[in-house]
């Protein structure tokens, strides 16, 4: 039996997010080629890994998607929103007002 190899991805130019500048809700739009768990996570630019919260941890099946998440919790600043599937992490900046 010969293994398959899949590569679960994001596509990356589908990642859509606004507003941005946000000022307490977030809305993110992307398409997911294959079922995978889903992690979603926001941190300060300017710091660790350590900082990070959490906004999604769950499993998604294949297809696009758009989610809502309440960001009201963080303080102004320049944050990193962070999009993680099983193989894959796309970065992208956010500025939180």
């Amino acid at each position: 039996m010969d293994a398959k190899l899949i590569f679960i991805y994001i596509e990356e130019e589908t990642v859509k997010f606004w507003p941005n500048p946000s000022t307490g809700k977030l809305s993110l739009a992307f398409n997911l080629n294959e079922s995978s768990v889903l992690k979603v996570s926001v941190y300060p630019a300017a710091s660790s890994h350590s900082d990070k919260i959490i906004l999604t941890d769950s499993w998604r099946p294949a297809g696009k998607f758009e989610e809502t998440y309440n960001l009201n919790h963080l303080r102004k600043g320049i944050y990193l929103i962070q999009i993680q599937t099983e193989s894959q992490v796309v970065t992208k900046r956010l500025i939180v007002n």
